[in-house]
């Protein structure tokens, strides 16, 4: 996205976040097992929905902007 500084990645399953990631590039790679909250997870059958948000503005005083990504996923 034209002036995105970063990209929030947020995995969830049900209603439940599971995992979050913030890159400055617009791709990222989940890894195969990862903890979250103090939780070990990895993807298994179900379906999980992600959301990926641009990070506007100046370097110190970044928001977020409007999702361009609110998917499901099927494994």
């Amino acid at each position: 996205m034209t002036g995105a500084k970063s990209y929030r990645l947020e995995f969830y399953r049900g209603r439940t976040r599971i995992y979050e990631a913030v890159t400055k590039e617009p791709r990222h790679a989940l890894p195969l097992r990862w903890t979250f909250g103090g939780k070990p997870y990895r993807l298994s059958n179900g379906t999980y929905r992600w959301v990926v948000t641009p990070r506007l503005g100046a370097p110190g005083a970044l928001r977020d902007g409007d999702p361009i990504v609110n998917a499901s996923y099927t494994v």
